[in-house]
């Protein structure tokens, strides 16, 4: 499979120099779904946003690490160069689209405009191509929501134009963060299933729901404060996870349950001011170690499918000092 874009060692910093987002190293391939699953808090839609250097730098800049894109890496590139990419090669659907739609604008003149800044097309032949695709979206009468203002669309509607929009051009990536969240389960599913039908596009799926992802993607990626714990095929995942917090987000959906009662992840995300220099998973683990509270574990490859980051599968660590810290075993 061709290799599209290859992330490596991605760090974001906050602008008081805090690491937000710490070595993050992925690839995608073509025609794949790959999603990043994780609280929030997790890092997940910095590291997507950073992808396309959609943060503001008075809010957050990328500190170390390439962003690989056909030969090009997206992190060095000059502003003027990052425009033909976004939108054109890479494009973005929104969690909110009521905030990203301009509200004064008609929703036709908004997507037009995409065509006729990345295509040769004229605005006539654009327009058709707006209609086709607020129809593959499933968007019935194209031609009159092509004139409605945002506010004249339901939730899921306007979600569904936020992917015509997404989709004009057709990218080679598109990235969804948290496209069906503020969405009910019935157009959810609808939702995930025009992305399902798309063509020749390889797609960055962000989520916190792994019922979601298990439906949809192709590979997972598991993020916890800031750092990748867990990585392989949606299938391998499911039947065998590695890294505790996957454990306990698959037993907290109640779809893979095992027990009448879901379980609760104790605590929540510490801050990212934290010890970076220790796990940070270990004040919420059931099974945390000694040396999880003075080192930071490492992705291990446990086959060609997966890796995770816990020293429970690491054999050479697994059984130095086995016993639970005091600072492991307290709750914040």
């Amino acid at each position: 499979m061709k290799k599209l874009m290859e992330v490596k060692d991605l760090t974001v910093a906050l602008s008081n120099g805090t690491s937000a987002v710490r070595n993050i190293a992925f690839d995608l391939f073509e025609n794949e779904i790959l999603g990043i699953v994780g609280e929030s808090g997790s890092g997940k839609t910095l590291t997507v946003h950073s992808l396309l250097r959609l943060i503001p730098k008075s809010q957050a800049y990328i500190k170390t690490g390439s962003i690989l894109f056909e030969d090009k890496d997206l992190s060095l590139l000059p502003e003027k160069e990052m425009r033909h990419v976004r939108g054109k090669e890479i494009s973005i659907i929104f969690q909110d689209p009521f905030s990203a739609f301009n509200p004064t604008m008609r929703i036709g003149k908004q997507i037009i405009e995409s065509l006729l800044m990345h295509t040769k097309l004229g605005r006539k032949e654009a327009k058709k191509e707006v209609l086709k695709t607020l129809h593959l979206v499933g968007i019935n009468d194209p031609e009159l929501r092509y004139n409605q203002y945002p506010h004249e669309l339901s939730g899921g509607l306007l979600q569904r134009a936020m992917i015509a929009l997404a989709l004009s051009p057709p990218p080679k990536i598109l990235i969804a963060d948290e496209p069906t969240t503020a969405l009910d389960v019935t157009i959810q599913a609808q939702i995930l299933s025009v992305l399902k039908r798309l063509q020749n596009i390889s797609i960055l799926f962000i989520t916190h729901d792994l019922g979601v992802v298990s439906q949809f993607c192709d590979r997972v990626m598991v993020m916890y404060a800031g750092k990748i714990v867990e990585m392989g095929k949606m299938k391998t995942i499911l039947e065998k996870p590695k890294h505790p917090y996957t454990k306990m987000l698959l037993r907290s959906h109640p779809a893979y349950s095992k027990h009448q009662r879901l379980e609760v992840i104790p605590g929540s995300l510490p801050p990212l001011s934290s010890n970076q220099n220790a796990c940070a998973f270990a004040n919420r683990c059931p099974f945390a170690m000694n040396i999880c509270a003075i080192k930071e574990p490492q992705l291990i490859k446990h086959s060609r499918y997966q890796q995770s980051a816990c020293f429970l599968n690491d054999k050479e660590k697994k059984n130095v000092k086995s016993k639970k810290p005091e600072e492991a075993l307290s709750r914040p």
